[in-house]
């Protein structure tokens, strides 16, 4: 239940930052300039940060924990 709470505080911050983002953009009359070494930075980052999440949980749902009596 934590890691679900965490995860989703992550994803709704980060979509408030995505929106704050493209907003001012918008606000702005300039035109947005794209750099392709940062844009792979930035999603080798995001897949990062997707598979430190991911393979935790894959890894506890593969093999059960299982309890001495």
């Amino acid at each position: 239940m934590v890691e679900a709470s965490i995860l989703g505080s992550i994803i709704v911050n980060v979509l408030l930052v995505l929106g704050t983002a493209l907003l001012a953009t918008s606000l702005s009359n300039n035109e947005p300039i794209y750099n392709r070494a940062e844009t792979q930075l930035l999603g080798f980052l995001l897949f990062t940060s997707a598979f430190v999440f991911i393979m935790p949980v894959s890894w506890s749902l593969s093999w059960p924990i299982v309890r001495a009596h």
